[in-house]
């Protein structure tokens, strides 16, 4: 239902007519064109701080990526000033609930955007609790396209929605792929 989607990205994204800048210096060998630039950063966790931190949040109930969106919320406020604040975060896009989408082939994956609110006065477990209750009810219309939600964003249209993008993946990683994804990125 187009309509109730329509509705739904208006209302979360009410108010925000600029990104929520980095407000960081370009970093070395970050990609740029004219009037852009474009880096890309990666932080894996280590064996040991996986599962310290899988079982923190799990004493409250939350998934890992809501851990880290918090994080990267509090970052995006630090170094904008910004109170209110925008990323991207990318969804797998396969929805549990399609019949047969564990067999179905093809590029589900979608990025929307994450709107949080930063407080100094919110208590950090329920301020994340918040944050997850916000990410499942916006799952329901991970089915649109960045393009569709942006087109009803009061966001103008020459500017990006979000000037950042939080990608969590949660999935283990053998040694072969992982020696095979370093050599990459050298």
């Amino acid at each position: 239902d187009l309509s109730q989607a329509e509705t739904f990205w208006r209302k979360r994204l009410q108010g925000f007519t600029m990104p929520t800048p980095l407000g960081l210096p370009a970093a070395p060998g970050s990609f740029a064109g004219p009037g852009e630039r474009y880096s890309q950063q990666q932080a894996r966790l280590s064996a040991s701080a996986t599962p310290a931190l899988q079982s923190l949040v799990r004493q409250h109930h939350l998934p890992l990526n809501t851990l880290i969106q918090g994080v990267w919320a509090l970052l995006l406020n630090r170094y904008s000033g910004e109170s209110d604040v925008i990323f991207g975060a990318t969804v797998s896009g396969r929805p549990s609930h399609l019949a047969g989408v564990e067999s179905m082939i093809g590029l589900f994956i979608n990025t929307l955007p994450m709107r949080i609110k930063v407080t100094p006065d919110t208590l950090f477990w329920p301020w994340l609790q918040d944050i997850q209750a916000q990410y499942l009810e916006q799952q329901v219309y991970e089915y649109c396209s960045a393009g569709q939600v942006h087109q009803w964003s009061e966001m103008p249209g020459a500017l990006p929605l979000y000037e950042s993008i939080l990608v969590f993946e949660n999935y283990p990683v053998n040694a072969s792929s992982q020696r095979f994804s370093d050599q990459m990125l050298d």
